[in-house]
């Protein structure tokens, strides 16, 4: 059994193959070029850190694995996926959420991993609540492996980071009252989305509908 990740190119992966452990656990690191010639054994176990804005490209990445493929596939999904149970109107969380749904109802052997919010120093994260990983658990992650074989796994806990000011916690809960009226339309509020990133805050979007959903729902 090999275990290869598809997604060479990805940031993440630059990041966690530096360390030699993870380097050394993987047989071969491939991108999305490479699938048409690689020739997968049927006990490869993958871990796909890859995903194409194209819904068909996320299928095509997955039926290359062959019919026959009963090795363990690790597929990264995201944390925020969990909007779509709200809203399809954000492109990301809803191509993974797609993607995911078809890695598992193809691939028996399959771990459906929700990612959080990836982040090398607090202070990378957004203010508030958010469901996030550090770097440094994620790398133990890749070195020691899923516990389980096939189903679903939270990759996160809820980080909580303060507001730098005053100003950002009252526009935020404010932003939080303005999201929730508008339903299933929060796409409606792209163009104060876009005065939030100028500030340089990072708690909006499907970011943000995602984080209050998952601190709702959950007690990490």
């Amino acid at each position: 059994m090999k275990r290869i990740v598809i997604g060479k190119n990805s940031a993440l992966w630059r990041q966690l193959s530096s360390d030699p452990v993870i380097a050394e656990r993987f047989h071969a690191a491939l991108s999305h070029r490479d699938l048409a010639t690689y020739a997968f054994m049927p006990d490869d176990e993958i871990w796909v850190l890859s995903y194409s804005r194209d819904p068909l490209e996320n299928r095509a990445m997955i039926d290359s694995l062959g019919p026959n493929h009963s090795g363990r596939v690790i597929y990264f999904s995201t944390a925020t996926a969990n909007v779509c149970e709200v809203t399809r109107c954000y492109q990301y969380p809803r191509v993974k959420a797609v993607a995911a749904a078809y890695v598992a109802a193809q691939l028996a052997s399959a771990v459906i991993v929700q990612l959080g919010f990836v982040y090398k120093t607090p202070g990378d994260l957004p203010s508030g609540r958010t469901a996030a990983i550090s770097m440094d658990e994620l790398a133990v992650f890749f070195r020691d492996g899923p516990g389980l074989q096939s189903g679903t796994l939270r990759l996160f806990t809820m980080v909580h980071k303060p507001h730098g000011s005053t100003p950002e916690r009252i526009l935020h809960r404010a932003y939080d009252v303005l999201q929730k009226w508008c339903g299933a339309i929060p796409c409606a509020l792209r163009p104060l989305d876009v005065v939030i990133r100028a500030a340089g805050w990072k708690w909006y979007g499907y970011v943000n509908l995602s984080n209050r959903l998952w601190s709702s729902t959950t007690s990490l």
